[in-house]
C-alpha cells in the first residue's frame, strides 16, 4: 500500500464529564487526506467538522489490550486499507479508525486511582461522541483481549449505535465466578496501593525484551521485536542521564532513561468483579453483526488443546456459530471436567509442597475452564455472531498476523 492511501495523525479528546481528562490516540483515514477533520497545531479533535464523505457505517474504534496502548493497531489498520486497495473494493468498508489509547495507557491521562471496566465503556461512548458528531451517530468498534471485553459492554449499552463488533482473543469481561467471592476480591484490592516506582530501562529495545517476556499469553509469536512496537508507544522518558551497561559502551546515544507510561493503578486488581449473569445481559442486548477471532495458541490455548481431536474433524469455528454445540462444551468443561479437577483437588493435594503445587495447577486449570464455559456461554446469546479460529498468531494475532486477521474482517464485513 502506497504512502498517500491513508493520513495518519494524534488526536486528544477532553472528555466532557471527567474535569478536563483526557484520551488520546491515532486516527487513520483511508484516502490520505483528513479533510480538516483536526486542528493540526493543537492535535485536537473538531467536532464541527466531521467528513461527510465518510459513512458513519465505515467509521470505526479500536480499543487495545491491558497494558497495551493504540500501536498495537500499527500493523492491522493498514493491512485493512491495504487489502480494500487490492481488491479495488467499491464500497470500501473501513474509512476512518480512531485508536485510542484507553485511560491510563499510552499517551492518555491516568486516574490515579483504581479501575474498573465500566469506566473504559463510559469514556469510549463519550470518545465516540467527540470524534463523529453526536450520541446517536452510529459507528463499529474492534477490539483486543481488555478492549475486546470493553467493546462488548459498549455494544450492549448503546446497541442502537454499535453496527459491527470485532472481538479478537476473548471471550467476554472477566467475571466472578461466584458472587460470594465479592467481599474477599474487593478487601484484596483496597489493602493494594501502588508503590510509585517502576522499572528503568535504558533503550525501547531493552524494554521490549522485558514486555515479551512478561506478556498475559506467554507465546513464540510475541517477540522482543513485535514488543517493540507496543513499547514505542508505552514508554516515557525520565531522565537525560548516561546510562553504562557496564562495559564502558553506552547503549543509550541520547542517554535517555525510559519507563512504562501506564498507570500503575493498572496493576491493582479490580474492586469488583461484574457476575456472568451481568455479562450475559449485555451480550443478549448487543444486535450489532459480530465477528470472534480467536487463535488456537491464544488466551483459550488450554481449551484448544482439549478439544483439537474434534478440530481436526470438523470447521470448529463454523461449529461454535450452533447453539447446541455451545451447549454441549458447556456440559463438558462446567459440568463434568471442572467437577472432576475439584475431587482431584480434594483427593491428591494436601500440605507438603510438591502435592500444594499440583494443586495450584489443578486449581488455575480448572478456573480456566470455568472462564471458557461462561465465555462461550455468554457470546452464545449474541445474536448474530460468527466465529473464526486461526492456528497461531499467539494473544496478540493482530499485531504478529496482521494479514490474516485483517483478511477474516475484510471477507467477514463483505459477507453479512
Amino acid at each position: 500500500m502506497t504512502k498517500e492511501s491513508f493520513s495518519k495523525s494524534e488526536i486528544e479528546i477532553v472528555l466532557p464529564s471527567s474535569g478536563g481528562h483526557t484520551i488520546r490516540g491515532i486516527r487513520y483515514i483511508r484516502g490520505g487526506n483528513d479533510n480538516n477533520n483536526h486542528d493540526k497545531d493543537r492535535d485536537t479533535v473538531k467536532n464541527e467538522d466531521q467528513d461527510e464523505n465518510i459513512s458513519h457505517y465505515n467509521r470505526w474504534i479500536f480499543l487495545h489490550g491491558w497494558l497495551d496502548n493504540a500501536a498495537s493497531f500499527d500493523y492491522l489498520i493498514p493491512s485493512l486499507f491495504g487489502l480494500q486497495e487490492k481488491e479495488k473494493a467499491s464500497d470500501f468498508v473501513v474509512d476512518d479508525v480512531v485508536a485510542i489509547d484507553m485511560s491510563g495507557h499510552g499517551k492518555s491521562d491516568h486516574r490515579n486511582n483504581a479501575y474498573h471496566i465500566v469506566d473504559f465503556v463510559a469514556d469510549t461512548l463519550q470518545c465516540a461522541d467527540s470524534l463523529f458528531g453526536g450520541s446517536n451517530v452510529p459507528f463499529n468498534i474492534l477490539g483486543h483481549s481488555l478492549g475486546a471485553a470493553v467493546a462488548l459492554l459498549v455494544a450492549g449499552t448503546a446497541r442502537h449505535r454499535i453496527q459491527r463488533l470485532v472481538m479478537i482473543d476473548i471471550l467476554g469481561p472477566l467475571t466472578s465466578g461466584d458472587p460470594t467471592e465479592g467481599p474477599s476480591m474487593l478487601a484484596k484490592s483496597c489493602q493494594k496501593i501502588p508503590s510509585g516506582s517502576s522499572s528503568t530501562f535504558r533503550s525501547i529495545k531493552e524494554a521490549a525484551v522485558k514486555r515479551a517476556e512478561k506478556n498475559v499469553v506467554k507465546d513464540d509469536f510475541f517477540t522482543p521485536e513485535v514488543a517493540e512496537v507496543v513499547c514505542s508507544r508505552g514508554l516515557r522518558p525520565i531522565s537525560s542521564t548516561t546510562v553504562g551497561d557496564g562495559s564502558g559502551n553506552h547503549n543509550n546515544e541520547d542517554g535517555i532513561t525510559f519507563t512504562w507510561s501506564a498507570d500503575s493503578w493498572l496493576l491493582v486488581p479490580t474492586r469488583l468483579h461484574l457476575s456472568n449473569s451481568v455479562v450475559s445481559a449485555f451480550a443478549s442486548s448487543c444486535t450489532a453483526q459480530t465477528l470472534i477471532i480467536l487463535a488456537e495458541d491464544g488466551m483459550l490455548n488450554r481449551f484448544f488443546r482439549l478439544v483439537r481431536p474434534i478440530m481436526t474433524i470438523v470447521d470448529f469455528g463454523r461449529m461454535l456459530q450452533s447453539t447446541l454445540f455451545l451447549l454441549a462444551i458447556k456440559i463438558l468443561l462446567f459440568g463434568l471436567l471442572s467437577p472432576l479437577l475439584f475431587f482431584c483437588r480434594i483427593l491428591f493435594c494436601h500440605n507438603d509442597n510438591k502435592k500444594e503445587d499440583r494443586c495450584h495447577k489443578l486449581s488455575t486449570i480448572q478456573k480456566g475452564l470455568q472462564f471458557v464455559s461462561m465465555g462461550l456461554e455468554r457470546v452464545g446469546l449474541i445474536k448474530e455472531k460468527t466465529f473464526i479460529v486461526l492456528p497461531a498468531g499467539g494473544h496478540h494475532l493482530h499485531l504478529t498476523t496482521p494479514n490474516a486477521v485483517a483478511t477474516e474482517i475484510q471477507k467477514w464485513i463483505v459477507t453479512t
